[in-house]
């Protein structure tokens, strides 16, 4: 009984996952989690795009690989190790836990720790934090609250937000911004997708519909306000609490172009699947990043059955990154890279940002992941040194 006791004083104290993730990102201690277990070489990159997260690089513990480790800077605070498998969908949790080899449970007794909260209690640590996004991680912490509790108050939130946003997007009209029709986007093409224009709020409203059964889950907006960074606005805004990860935007409206081309093109942004489209290439569908779940590929292998993949990233993604993602199709089925060896791309170009005679090139000398690009992949990576 007395041990029963102690352990119910000190959950009451210990955070979960998802609340240490909370604080850990509010108070911005991934810097000094990655110092404090050994990693080296830490940079902080800021990407001025909203999806992308930004991320810390840094290198392994006993590794001198300066880029080995990214960490991004989301809700969850995913982990890619490029040069060890860390299992599916690591995070700064799981950094901590194959890095010091230490028990899940231990991780967070540590992270508790080195950021001073040992002694402290759950209201004085989450004060001014908001826990409240979606996780839809496993979380080996002891919860309070059932899980089902935790979906339905996410799924209400959600509903409320998306609500507010379909307000806007019905109080939009049905036009193209003449800007985007000046870089290639067509009236066809915003017609088919929807593509609306707030005069009220200055914003391209862009609706974003469920895969399957083409449902508006989600509306992204950008805003047609010169300098915004410097007056502080956002240049993009998406429904609060949207779970980009089980989604992809384009498939629903390109997936039957998809399916008799054989092929779908995978962007980051839902502006390439747009440009392309306007060019009747309808193949392309967008992550809204350059993070690929595990949803994300399981809907390009098994939904798209029969489909090769080919990945087609800005061009400041690193050619590692892009090999990641081809690892996770890697004998599933036939999936291609996209490589810009000639200079057509900017230095933050997407592939459908050239003009469509350098698209096709691209596209005839895309890179097929095969045996030899597996083993280069894991030489460059030096996974076969490091282990696990």
């Amino acid at each position: 009984m007395i041990i029963i006791y102690q352990y119910a004083i000190r959950n009451r104290k210990r955070l979960s996952a998802k609340e240490l993730k909370s604080y850990i990102l509010k108070n911005d201690l991934i810097p000094l989690i990655l110092d404090s277990v050994g990693c080296e070489d830490i940079v902080f990159k800021q990407i001025h795009n909203v999806y992308k997260d930004n991320y810390y690089q840094c290198s392994n513990r006993d590794g001198d690989n300066p880029t080995a480790i990214v960490v991004y800077t989301n809700p969850y605070i995913n982990v890619t190790n490029y040069t060890r498998n860390w299992g599916r969908n690591p995070d700064i949790i799981t950094l901590v836990q194959r890095t010091l080899k230490i028990s899940f449970s231990k991780a967070i007794d540590y992270l508790h720790e080195i950021l001073g909260l040992k002694d402290k209690t759950k209201e004085e640590i989450l004060k001014d934090v908001d826990t409240n996004i979606f996780d839809d991680e496993d979380d080996n912490s002891i919860n309070e609250e059932s899980e089902e509790k935790l979906q339905a108050e996410f799924e209400k939130k959600y509903q409320k937000e998306l609500a507010n946003d379909m307000l806007i997007f019905n109080g939009a009209e049905q036009i193209l911004f003449l800007d985007w029709y000046k870089e290639g986007i067509m009236p066809w093409t915003r017609k088919k997708f929807d593509i609306r224009y707030s005069y009220r709020h200055k914003r391209i409203i862009i609706p974003i519909k469920n895969y399957k059964n083409g449902d508006i889950i989600a509306i992204s907006s950008r805003t047609t306000i010169n300098m915004c960074e410097e007056l502080g606005i956002p240049k993009y805004i998406i429904t609060k609490y949207y779970n980009k990860s089980n989604n992809l935007y384009g498939l629903w409206e390109n997936e039957q172009s998809i399916r008799k081309a054989g092929y779908v093109v995978v962007y980051e942004a839902e502006k390439s699947v747009l440009k392309r489209d306007s060019l009747n290439d309808s193949t392309g569908v967008a992550l809204q990043g350059h993070f690929i779940s595990d949803e994300q590929v399981r809907i390009l292998t098994d939904y798209l059955d029969n489909v090769d993949v080919i990945i087609a990233m800005d061009k400041d993604v690193s050619l590692n990154e892009v090999r990641f993602i081809c690892e996770k199709f890697y004998n599933q089925k036939n999936v291609y890279y996209i490589i810009d060896r000639c200079g057509l791309l900017g230095e933050k170009d997407s592939p459908a940002d050239t003009s469509n005679k350098n698209f096709i090139y691209l596209m005839d000398n895309k890179v097929k992941y095969d045996e030899a690009e597996h083993k280069q992949f894991e030489k460059d990576m030096n996974i076969n040194r490091c282990g696990d």
